[in-house]
Parts: C-alpha cells; structure tokens; sequence
C-alpha cells in the first residue's frame, strides 16, 4: 500500500491478529488450559528478555573497560545495572500468578496482554543501560538528561505495570502499590533531578539500582509479615 497508509493498515492488521483469541474464547466454548503452564511459559519469555538486557549490558561494559578503564563512575554504573536487572528478576518471579488466572477469562486477558508491556520495558531498559555506558565514554551524542531518562522511564513503566498485573491476579500485599508507585517516583526524580544537580551519570543510575533493591527489601519484609 502506498505510504502513508501502510502504517494504517499495519495498526489495523496487527490489531486484530491480537484480538484473535479474545475472540475466539468469548465467541464460544473456552479451551481447556493449564494456568500453571501459562504463567511459565510467560516467565520463561521474561526470563529471555532479562538476559538479553543482561548479555546487551555485559558486552557494552567489557567494551567500555577496554576503552577507557575502569573509572570510578563506569564502576557505579555497572553495580546499578546489575542491581535493576536482579532487582526487576526478583520482582516478577516473587510471586506466582497460576491462582489468580483461575478466576476470570478477562483477568487472564488482561494480565497476558499486559505482558506487552513488561516485555517492552524490559527490553528498553536494556537498551537505556547501553546508552548511559556510551554516554559515559563519550562514544553518544545524547545529552546526560536523556541517558537518564533512557533508564528511569522504562523502569518507572516496569514497576508500575508489574504491581498492577500481580494485583489483578491478586498476588501482592496491602502496601505493595504506594510502595512502588514511590519507588517509581524517586527513580523519574533520580533521572531528572540528578542531572540538573550535574551528578554523574554512573551515580544516579546507582541511586536507581539502590532504590529497586530497597523496594525489594521491602517488599520481602513486607509479605513475609
């Protein structure tokens, strides 16, 4: 199709490939399935995902030793991507959601297409992560702002949508949503507020790191209790 109107009729295509089993499961009989199978399968493609951030990570890092050393700040922002990557590991497998797909088809619906974006933003953090590197050496024509915000947001989206898929499937605690909600805040401010105070780059993406693994500490004390 000419363009522009095959981006129109990619959005469309593409919209109803993805209404496909809704309609299918609403229009007549459900399929039998295995929630716990499910809930596996979608944990092992999060599980994917995190490791292609992970191995993005690693080779973008070993290249930026290679150039400039180990510096201080390059040092930080390695220990704050390993924290967000495990910190985010931690946050999705705490708890299984096999129970709460057993309520309702819409819930099920709602929590695997949510899923959408929890791998999106996984997959953006990873690529962030790659960008502040770069952005330290040098090697980028971004502004630090940006490298910035190539992390906080992508997180901030992560955790906001994880609370609420495990609260649709009723697997969180009474204060897992103000919890992470604040935690989401403070990691946009980290990204905002840490470039306009001229913090360095790898401190502020370690602020971040430090934040989600407060978070999970808190959320372990807090289910436990």
């Amino acid at each position: 199709m000419p363009h522009p109107y095959d981006y129109l009729a990619f959005a469309v295509l593409a919209g109803a490939e993805l209404a496909v089993p809704i309609w299918a499961e609403f229009r007549g009989t459900a399929t039998p399935w295995h929630p716990e199978h499910i809930v596996e399968r979608y944990g092992l493609f999060t599980l994917i995902v995190l490791g292609e951030a992970i191995l993005g990570t690693t080779a973008a890092i070993q290249s930026s030793f290679g150039a400039l050393g180990a510096s201080g700040s390059l040092i930080m922002l390695t220990v704050g991507a390993l924290l967000l990557v495990f910190g985010l590991w931690w946050s999705y497998f705490r708890i299984g959601a096999a129970d709460g797909l057993r309520v309702s088809l819409r819930t099920t619906f709602g929590w695997a297409y949510g899923h959408y974006l929890v791998f999106g933003s996984v997959a953006a953090l990873g690529a962030g992560i790659e960008v502040a590197i770069e952005t330290e050496e040098g090697s980028s024509s971004v502004s630090e702002l940006v490298a910035a915000l190539s992390v906080a947001i992508p997180l901030a989206v992560y955790l906001v949508v994880l609370m609420r898929l495990q609260r649709r499937v009723g697997s969180s605690y009474p204060y897992a949503q103000p919890l992470v909600i604040s935690t989401a805040v403070l990691v946009l401010a980290a990204g905002t507020a840490g470039t306009a105070l001229e913090l360095d780059l790898g401190l502020i993406v370690l602020i971040m790191g430090v934040l989600v693994a407060a978070q999970v500490g808190a959320c372990l004390v807090g289910s436990r209790r």
